[in-house]
């Protein structure tokens, strides 16, 4: 996510819905009646001096839980353009996507067995790691 977080872990409460401006998904702190529950829980991974890599865990699967969440926190997905990050000032390097992964995947299926996934972080992921790393 781009900037750093002051805390090293926290959790986001806030329900979402669709914005009134446009087809984008919206955290509101008013529990509307078109609002769904979204509960999100971020950890520092790594910081680096304009982005922070943090490893989220979502407790509900909201459109853009995330993306959304992170943007309300005013530290954005890097790489996102649909909630895009205001203009820092700093240096950045380019991103070549939106900056997510899903490092592992867990869940009880319709038979009641577990199951869970996991996958290393890409290769063009951890090119732009390296980079931050040198920034």
């Amino acid at each position: 996510m781009h900037g750093k977080t002051i805390r090293e872990f926290g959790e986001i409460n806030l329900p979402m819905s669709r914005s009134s401006r446009g087809g984008r998904m919206a955290a509101n702190a008013s529990n509307s009646e078109e609002s769904q529950e979204a509960k999100t829980e971020y950890y520092v991974a790594q910081r680096y001096s304009t982005a922070t890599l943090l490893r989220v865990v979502i407790h509900t699967g909201r459109t853009h839980q995330i993306r959304v969440h992170m943007f309300q926190l005013q530290h954005p997905v890097v790489g996102d353009t649909l909630y895009p990050v205001k203009k820092t000032g700093k240096a950045f390097p380019k991103p070549p996507r939106l900056l997510l992964h899903s490092a592992r995947l867990a869940f009880t299926d319709l038979a009641g067995e577990r199951k869970e996934f996991a996958l290393p972080m890409p290769p063009d992921m951890t090119a732009f790691v390296a980079q931050l790393k040198k920034a």
